[in-house]
């Protein structure tokens, strides 16, 4: 980790980094809250060792060593240019000598010489290149890179987790603002979808090139007679590949003729031009010796050219061109293809049919165990006269990874917002872009400039989040026992997203000793809205109070209510609950009656002779349910609790419950308990991140008017606050070392501090 800041002004640029790099370690741990139980030695049985079961494994980095004193801030050749760089990639410098590939993986400061070679043959190329342009073309030879240190060989649309942040910068005569620009990639390891499907077909397609040209060396124009003869079938090896993908991504035949094998084409073709220019170029001798650097120059060449190549192009673009006509129907039969285990069959029977004979045992011996000179072993003399042994490994070296390094790396160099296969990486802000940016450790840069900075501001939003809908839940769990007639059960701790002090599958039970049975099913009922009567929050510390009281009586208006059977031990009667919906009127006065009339599953139900108590109410139930018992007069006694009425009653010799509760504003065949839960869901899905006003916390600095020596104070500042902050903290420090400061003025002047 590191820390690098830009300040722009019109006054000029500066550039602050420390001089501190970590190196950290990828160790696999087991996870102890996802994995299972440990068993001791015999416990899972006789003479078992001990062990975990279904362990669960997870990798962590840790910071194993820092170096300090390392340059993390450099300049492009002798131009008013400078950049800096943030992240944990490491960059590939490589080349084939004498037919062998001699491979380093370096840190920035080491890659930055191959930076300059590459943009001095391009400003060579093209003497007209802007600063712009140069920027670019630097960014570029980062992208390609990268990719070469941290691409696997095995395991396509992989690639090892790396960063790679740059923020960048410089003066030219063309404009008397500061021309900036910022290069974000970040990789976990996988692809996207549409990079890991072109990765793929690229990777296929370049092993049956390297199986096919080689036997066209001798021709005169041996790329021309290779792309007349066998371009075709390389092209149906990588198409079939891209059906396997996208049946394994599951797209549609319309999506995957439509839109995604015309990218495969377009990457092929490419790709295709890339080796004619390094053919072209290197000619066949020159394949035996040659720099990676060379690749990521044709490649950038061709990017900028639009892809174009006029000499090339007649030898290829008839083929791409008529490709989707001319295999209308192969296209067709692997695409239509919904099954991916069908679809890597077909794509196995294909392949078979094209890959080379296995090499014997007998030829491997030949070639004292080398692969690829067996391969070589089986060449015509006519071919092995011109393509020398140290070339054929050369070729299937750029085949094998350095075009399939800059290919990669080409695509994750995006420059457009809009594309549709990658997001992304390159960005210039607009001309008069005037501000401070920063990359690495940024934390306490932001919390004294912003009074926030994004990581905590991240896990607030989150906590707020977490509480909001804890709180909401706990609501519909208190709503929903007023509902069942139940006691709100106590919250059983902490809010969080959750909010349930209860299992889910816990069964609703009555209030006092009522109970539902094992009927898990939602009633009807729903508790008035917050404007309502019915409850009142009381004093702190007390208990709270309801006019549902034995004083205030029943509400007029529209009640709802459950009758259960609690049959006794010797009954032969099945538990059963019936719900039913009454109109209550309720007269109070020095009788204080009420009565109600209501239906229960198509049957009337009417209560008669309400008598409102001092400590108990009580009235007649008239009732016939299912034709289980007559139109008599049930007495019922209980009492109001603060969600409404539960009593008991006697059902011909078993015990009744009965609970109602008001539900005046509610449509009766309304499930209040699907209302709840659905209003949660939508709350949820509807709940913004929440972002604090820090207005009034961030700094206000005009920045147009800032002088360059002040521009450098707030940088070493800020700088040093970061690294102390580390030094009075109980942290691995992260930031440190000796602080290295540029200054880029509008006249071009590049100082070092």
């Amino acid at each position: 980790m590191t820390l690098c800041l830009r300040v722009s002004t019109p006054q000029g640029l500066v550039f602050c980094a420390d001089s501190l790099v970590t190196y950290p370690d990828r160790v696999e741990i087991f996870n102890e809250e996802k994995s299972g139980d440990w068993l001791e030695p015999g416990e899972h049985s006789p003479g078992s060792p001990a062990m975990l079961i279904n362990p669960v494994t997870e990798f962590r980095t840790f910071v194993k060593d820092t170096k300090q004193n390392v340059n993390k801030i450099c300049r492009v050749l002798d131009y008013p240019l400078a950049m800096t760089v943030a992240g944990t990639a490491s960059l590939l410098i490589s080349r084939v000598n004498d037919g062998t590939e001699e491979r380093t993986v370096v840190p920035f400061e080491s890659f930055v010489p191959i930076v300059n070679g590459v943009v001095a043959s391009a400003v060579e190329n093209n003497p007209e290149m802007t600063l712009a342009d140069i920027s670019r073309c630097a960014c570029f030879v980062l992208c390609c890179g990268a990719n070469g240190a941290n691409r696997t060989k095995s395991g396509v649309g992989r690639i090892t987790p790396f960063s790679l942040d740059i923020l960048g910068g410089g003066y030219s005569s063309d404009s008397p603002w500061p021309q900036i620009f910022t290069l974000n990639l970040s990789h976990r390891g996988q692809e996207s979808k549409g990079l890991a499907l072109l990765d793929a077909t690229c990777n296929t397609f370049l092993v049956n090139i390297s199986a096919n040209i080689p036997n066209h060396c001798s021709s005169v124009n041996w790329f021309a007679e290779f792309c007349d003869k066998d371009l075709k079938q390389c092209i149906d090896a990588a198409v079939v590949q891209a059906s396997v993908w996208t049946t394994f991504y599951q797209y549609d035949m319309e999506t995957s003729v439509n839109s995604v094998l015309p990218d495969v084409l377009s990457h092929l073709r490419n790709i295709t031009l890339l080796l004619g220019r390094l053919i072209k170029r290197f000619g066949i001798s020159g394949l035996a010796d040659f720099e990676f650097s060379e690749v990521i120059t044709e490649m950038w060449y061709l990017r900028n050219a639009s892809y174009r190549d006029e000499d090339l192009s007649a030898y290829i673009d008839k083929i791409y061109d008529d490709y989707m006509d001319d295999s209308s129907e192969y296209i067709e039969s692997l695409f239509s293809e919904s099954d991916p285990k069908i679809a890597r069959e077909k794509s196995e029977a294909f392949f078979e049919s094209i890959r080379p004979v296995k090499l014997s045992d007998e030829e491997l011996d030949t070639a004292d165990g080398w692969t690829w000179t067996a391969y070589y072993n089986r060449l015509g003399d006519k071919e092995k006269n011109v393509l020398s042994l140290e070339a054929y490994k050369g070729l299937n070296q750029l085949l094998f990874d350095y075009i399939r390094y800059v290919a990669m790396g080409d695509q994750h160099f995006v420059e457009n917002e809009n594309s549709a296969i990658a997001e992304q990486s390159y960005f210039t802000p607009p001309a008069f872009w005037f501000n401070l940016d920063y990359i690495g450790r940024s934390d306490v840069v932001e919390r004294l400039m912003n009074g926030m900075d994004s990581g905590s501001m991240w896990a607030m939003s989150s906590n707020i989040r977490t509480y909001t809908m804890g709180a909401c839940n706990r609501l519909s769990e208190i709503i929903s026992a007023g509902l069942d007639g139940r006691p709100v059960p106590p919250l059983a701790g902490p809010l969080d997203s959750t909010g349930s002090s209860r299992d889910d599958d816990t069964v609703p039970a009555f209030a006092s000793s009522t109970s539902l049975g094992s009927d898990d099913n939602p009633d009807d009922g729903e508790d008035e809205d917050d404007d309502d009567d019915y409850g009142k929050e009381g004093e702190q510390g007390e208990s709270t109070t309801s006019e549902l009281s034995a004083h205030a009586g029943f509400p007029s208006g529209q009640w709802s209510g459950f009758l259960s059977t609690n049959p006794t031990k010797d009954s032969i009667t099945e538990d059963i609950k019936t719900q039913f919906n009454v109109t209550i009127d309720t007269s109070i006065g020095e009788s204080s009656t009420f009565s109600g009339h209501g239906l229960s599953d198509g049957n009337n139900i009417e209560i008669e002779g309400g008598v409102i108590g001092t400590d108990e109410i009580s009235f007649e139930l008239k009732i016939s349910m299912e034709g289980r018992y007559d139109l008599a007069m049930y007495k019922v006694k209980g009492n109001l609790e603060e969600w409404g009425f539960n009593g008991t009653l006697d059902l011909e010799g078993e015990r009744g419950n009965i609970i109602m509760w008001p539900t005046s504003r509610m449509d009766p065949g309304v499930d209040t308990h699907s209302i709840v839960r659905d209003s949660l869901q939508t709350l949820n899905s509807e709940l913004e991140e929440f972002r604090p006003d820090l207005e009034g916390s961030r700094w206000n600095i005009d920045w147009t008017h800032l002088a360059l020596d002040t521009s450098v104070e707030l940088a070493l500042y800020l700088m040093e606050s970061t690294i102390k902050k580390q030094h009075f903290n109980s942290e691995v420090p992260t930031v440190g070392g000796k602080i290295k400061t540029v200054t880029i003025s509008p006249d071009g002047e590049y100082r070092e501090i």
